[in-house]
């Protein structure tokens, strides 16, 4: 498999240098296609090592009794039903279709910017 080149040679001239555009271009290429690599659902966890709780509202987490009305809550099954989707949907992501989608949006806001 043939490596990708992410930055262009060097001049000869001792003045050739990276500008800081294209050393931003470079490190956005080789991130984005290191990230497609990774295809396993790892964006909770990355979630919350980096955010913290993913919860929706405190009844919901681990410790349910930050709330003193938690159990007589009416509103809590609905949260609950809720929390347990955005955990779903968080565990099936991947960060490689995070970067797939994070990619196809610059193609359309560039296209839309020509256009």
């Amino acid at each position: 498999m043939k490596q990708p080149f992410f930055l262009r040679p060097l001049g000869t001239a001792m003045n050739d240098q990276y500008s800081a555009r294209e050393l931003y271009a470079a490190f956005e290429r080789q991130a984005f296609a290191r990230a497609k690599e990774m295809d396993v659902p790892l964006l909770r966890e990355t979630l919350r090592a980096l955010e913290g709780s993913t919860d929706i509202v405190d009844c919901v987490g681990s410790d349910a009794s930050v709330c003193e009305k938690a159990c007589t809550c009416s509103a809590r099954p609905l949260f609950l039903k809720l929390q347990c989707r955005i955990n779903a949907v968080l565990e099936e992501t991947t960060i490689g279709e995070l970067t797939e989608d994070h990619i196809e949006q610059k193609k359309r806001i560039e296209h839309a910017r020509i256009s």
